[in-house]
């Protein structure tokens, strides 16, 4: 997956980058999040080579990434970002790395502040470039020349790292106009671009020709081509994982249209495009939420009732833009708040617009005030007088991205920023109904977005919003409960206070609380229930598995993902995802978070060691449809250590409609410290009813290997199994290898 996901960013010309890919986070690193900054990850040498380094060897060898970036944490006592370990021996000496290496922001700075590994910033800088990191997030390269000259790190030395810069820079493009002319020659040749360039000896040295990327025109953003590719790519990620017969009428999924007058849709997150995103994300042009698609699924005729009944977690309460009718303008007669737009980072001279805006609820796109909006920073000040309706404890928040700050009669009760993507801050205030408070909103516009919302959930809300749920789901023919997380719950070093998350790590993998009650309820009411689950991990929902008839894993889908799940709810596509990941049962199946070894623990983690019974196995996924393995062929059955087989088999589609089968070949091999299983390969294969056809995977001898002080690959009996699942393995077969 990653190494696909690189090629696809850096694009396919031989001399340029479209963009540079950076994998991340090398190496082990997983959490605990709030203590990275200070954690150190120890980790066995055989789990470090066998689980945590091969997916960035794979990138960077077969991938050609052109930039890695290191983890915040230390690894066995070095930060990763100044590890001689990680980012001299074993990425540039042994995987033959030849771009960049880009800290994580104000990651050096950890070294000296958190790590102990230096004194001073100068040192931490100096150790880090002499160490293998060329550029850095944050401000503690702008001390190098300091260090220079207190002898801690040599010119040569950060020139190295300068000309690794220049030549993703050349590689990129972005000095094209410098150097490119009509006879591909140049009397510009930076010798020590060239000396980085002679590991890539066979290719023209970049800045001979222009690249390519250039003439990609800005009309392809959005374009009908990618709006499509974003629905099929949802699609072909949400996962089955449980359909169950439905005695006259086949299976639950995919839902009848024809015997449906009324669906309830309940959840949440089912009108909110944040839940379609995930962490780090830009802003779509018309993203579809799950209310939006399944309403346009529906049609005419049919009756779509829908409703949130329940907080997204404990101390969490649903947000909601603070409306109109709550809201008095600073001025003026209606409803709102009074805007003052301001063409600048700083609200500096006049404002260039003056308006009443009935609520603060903007994700800026093609709708801007002024047109230069997003295109140069800009700020706003919003002001007025926050009516409540009700006397208690009001949760006031804002979301933005960029800089933003709320003040109440005066006082600056919430403060966030962040340049990367939109976030919630959010403060609890005792309002009385029938007062008035003063309220003033700044913000300063984002990098890269700009979104400002004004919400709040208000006393005794949860239980309104239970009640109307339940009664739309009492008069339905069949209820979709839309549930799961929230990237504002599971992120990167989130401020979530609500019950089961800290700091952006989950402390359990059970649904929230309040939507475990919610869908007891609705289990309650004896109605058939289709649970489909959002977020980006997995989430343990074994009470629901045995009492539901279907179960759908939507993960983050996407600007298209409301669509796309109406897709797969009523049948025009049938679903082919399958789990990248194990479900557990319950955390009591796992070893403590902070201790990395695969093995740890009564059970071990990850599918290749886990010893339990979980929940859904790893590769796990249901069709609409049904398949049949049948001829297992080994060929040959020995093989030499540097040798490779062909494991053969052929499906077969034995049910009624089309669908795509995700074949998995796995091998186990015994021995001390063995995993119990690995897969070694997959392929998607779709098939019409009664189609048969042959599946081929290449095995070779050295995807077997096995790290004791270096590589090997040990001679033996080795199992080979081919199934739909980790835990579904239809036919098996054995090979040899001689040593």
């Amino acid at each position: 997956m990653g190494v696909t996901f690189v090629r696809g960013l850096q694009g396919d010309d031989r001399d340029h980058l479209k963009l540079v890919a950076t994998p991340k986070h090398f190496a082990v690193h997983s959490g605990p999040e709030p203590e990275r900054h200070a954690f150190d990850a120890r980790v066995s040498e055989r789990d470090l080579r066998e689980t945590y380094l091969p997916a960035f060897e794979a990138c960077v060898r077969d991938g050609r990434a052109a930039s890695v970036m290191p983890a915040y944490n230390r690894t066995n006592g070095e930060a990763c970002a100044a590890s001689r370990t990680l980012l001299e021996e074993i990425l540039r000496e042994e995987w033959g790395f030849d771009g960049y290496v880009v800290s994580d922001c104000w990651a050096i700075g950890d070294i000296w502040r958190h790590h102990g590994l230096a004194r001073t910033v100068e040192e931490a800088a100096a150790l880090a470039v002499r160490n293998g990191t060329d550029l850095n997030c944050g401000e503690a390269f702008l001390s190098l020349l300091e260090a220079v000259e207190q002898g801690l790190i040599t010119e040569a030395e950060i020139d190295r790292a300068v000309t690794r810069l220049m030549a993703a820079r050349f590689r990129l493009g972005m000095l094209d106009d410098v150097f490119a002319s009509e006879d591909t020659e140049t009397s510009e040749d930076p010798q020590s671009f060239h000396a980085a360039q002679e590991a890539q000896a066979p290719l023209s040295p970049p800045w001979r020709t222009k690249s390519p990327y250039r003439a990609i025109p800005y009309s392809v953003v959005n374009s009908a081509e990618h709006v499509a590719l974003a629905r099929e790519a949802a699609v072909k990620s949400i996962v089955l994982l449980k359909n169950e017969p439905v005695p006259g009428h086949g299976y639950a999924l995919p839902l009848d249209r024809a015997a449906l007058r009324t669906v309830a849709l309940l959840g949440p997150a089912i009108d909110d495009e944040v839940a379609l995103l995930g962490n780090y994300h830009g802003t779509p042009a018309r993203p579809v939420t799950v209310l939006q698609g399944v309403r346009e699924a529906l049609g005419e005729g049919i009756e779509l009732l829908h409703g949130r009944g329940c907080q997204l977690a404990e101390g969490w309460p649903n947000l909601s833009p603070v409306p109109a009718g709550a809201l008095l303008p600073a001025r003026g007669d209606g409803a709102g708040l009074t805007a003052a737009y301001f063409p600048n980072a700083a609200f500096e001279g006049g404002p260039a617009l003056e308006r009443v805006d009935p609520s603060v609820d903007f994700v800026w796109r093609g709708d801007r005030p002024l047109p230069y909006m997003g295109l140069r920073p800009f700020t706003v000040r919003w002001t007025g007088k926050l009516a409540p309706e009700v006397t208690g404890l009001h949760r006031l928040a804002l979301r933005g991205a960029g800089r933003f700050a709320l003040y109440l009669d005066g006082r600056q009760v919430l403060l966030g920023e962040n340049p990367h993507e939109p976030m919630v801050r959010v403060v609890d205030v005792d309002l009385q109904a029938g007062l008035t408070y003063g309220v003033r909103i700044e913000y300063q516009s984002g990098a890269h977005q700009a979104h400002a919302q004004f919400l709040w959930a208000t006393p005794g809300q949860a239980q309104v919003e239970r009640e109307a749920a339940l009664a739309c789901a009492t008069r339905a023919d069949v209820v979709i409960a839309c549930l799961g997380l929230s990237p504002e719950l599971e992120g990167e070093e989130m401020p979530v206070t609500a019950a089961g998350f800290r700091g952006g790590d989950r402390t359990d993998i059970a649904l929230p609380a309040p939507q475990g009650e919610f869908l007891e309820a609705l289990v309650g009411l004896g109605k058939p229930i289709v649970l489909v689950l959002l977020g980006g991990s997995a989430i343990s929902v074994p009470w629901a598995a045995e009492r539901v008839r279907a179960i759908l894993q939507a993960w983050y889908p996407g600007e298209q993902g409301g669509a796309a799940l109406a897709d797969v709810l009523f049948g025009a596509v049938n679903p082919g995802g399958r789990l990248p990941v194990t479900v557990y049962r319950s955390i009591d199946d796992l070893p403590p978070f902070e201790d990395y070894a695969l093995e740890a623990g009564p059970l071990g983690r990850t599918y290749r060691y886990f010893r339990g019974e979980p929940l859904y196995p790893f590769g796990h996924g249901l069709s609409y449809t049904r398949f049949a393995y049948n001829r297992l062929r080994v060929e040959p059955e020995t093989i030499p250590a540097d040798g490779e087989a062909l494991v053969t088999v052929d499906i077969t589609n034995v049910g009624e409609v089309a669908g795509d089968e995700v074949a998995q070949l796995y091998v186990s091999a015994a021995g001390e410290g063995r995993p119990l299983r690995e897969l070694k390969g997959f392929t998607r294969v779709r098939l019409l009813p009664g189609e048969t056809r042959a599946v081929t995977f290449p095995l070779p001898a050295s995807a077997l290997r096995r790290w004791d002080g270096g590589w090997r690959v040990d001679g033996g009996a080795v199992t080979v199994g081919v199934g739909a699942s980790s835990g579904d393995i239809r036919l098996s077969g054995t090979l040899i290898i001689t040593v």
